[in-house]
């Protein structure tokens, strides 16, 4: 059963990875999906040929404030 959020409102702007992967890709249109997540801002690791290898890196679990 899900749990009851604290937004009110939908979080907009913010990068593709932060919704969660099956509400985002099979409940929202096309339409919100280009309304609220931020499609044109991407973050790599800082060796780039460490990103997208299909196993997470240690890294990628850095909370946003540790990341930036």
């Amino acid at each position: 059963m899900p749990c009851e959020s604290t937004f009110i409102k939908l979080p907009k702007g913010l990068p593709i990875d932060f919704y969660e992967l099956d509400w985002f890709n099979h409940i929202l249109s096309a339409s919100q999906k280009s309304e609220i997540a931020d499609f044109d801002n991407v973050m790599f690791l800082p060796n780039a040929e460490q990103s997208l290898l299909g196993k997470a890196h240690p890294d990628e679990k850095l909370s946003n404030k540790k990341f930036s």
